[in-house]
């Protein structure tokens, strides 16, 4: 039997969807839409009512319950089940076996967006206040610089120095950029790939 009061809130069950999000707008935002390619979201989920409508493709529902039915195939009683909104004591071993499967799944989902979302949080305030750090070093550098004689061992020291910050902080703010900026999936990567990130910045400092 199904009922509506044991849906899980919308706004928890699209965050837990959606890794990136945009900021609340009368109720709405934005995603990717998972129902057509696309690089610019143009997918609205209502946090209210659960209503989706992509203005891309054009897929719509008018809450969780068809969004999930529409993305994955499913029927209205396996996306109850899916969210926990339908009591049947006569469920088959299958049925909740698979029950099973999917609420562990969407949990480990929710959980991995959670932590991905907040490790891209510690990553960018952690690459901002380096940049601070790095521009307020400059600065007394080039104070420094200013009080050293010209052509001096000091000065020469101090130009260096003043060189090495520069390109320390191109890098820097094209990091703190992209954890600002760019797409979800190129956020993910920089805070996943360790390895990659040198090259990444190199590409959005000099578009290699």
């Amino acid at each position: 039997m199904f009922s509506a009061e044991l849906l899980p809130p919308v706004e928890t069950f699209y965050r837990g969807e959606f890794p990136k999000l945009s900021r609340p707008s009368k109720g709405w935002v934005k995603a990717l839409c998972c129902f057509h390619d696309e690089k610019t979201p143009s997918l609205s989920l209502n946090f209210a009512s659960g209503g989706f409508y992509c203005h891309g493709c054009g897929s719509k529902g008018g809450d969780v319950l068809d969004f999930l039915q529409l993305r994955d195939g499913i029927s209205f009683k396996q996306a109850a089940l899916r969210l926990g909104a339908w009591s049947d004591e006569e469920l088959s071993a299958k049925e909740r076996r698979e029950l099973g499967r999917a609420k562990r799944e969407t949990e480990r989902i929710a959980r991995a967006a959670e932590a991905l979302k907040n490790r891209e949080r510690e990553l960018r305030m952690a690459a901002r206040d380096l940049l601070h750090s790095l521009e307020n070093q400059k600065r007394l550098t080039s104070e420094r610089l200013r009080k050293c004689a010209p052509d001096s061992p000091e000065s020469a020291a101090a130009w260096a120095d003043l060189e090495s910050l520069e390109t320390r902080i191109v890098e820097q703010d094209a990091a703190y950029r992209l954890l600002c900026f760019d797409s979800a999936e190129k956020k993910a990567r920089f805070i996943l790939d360790e390895g990659a990130r040198s090259q990444m910045i190199a590409e959005a400092i000099y578009g290699q």
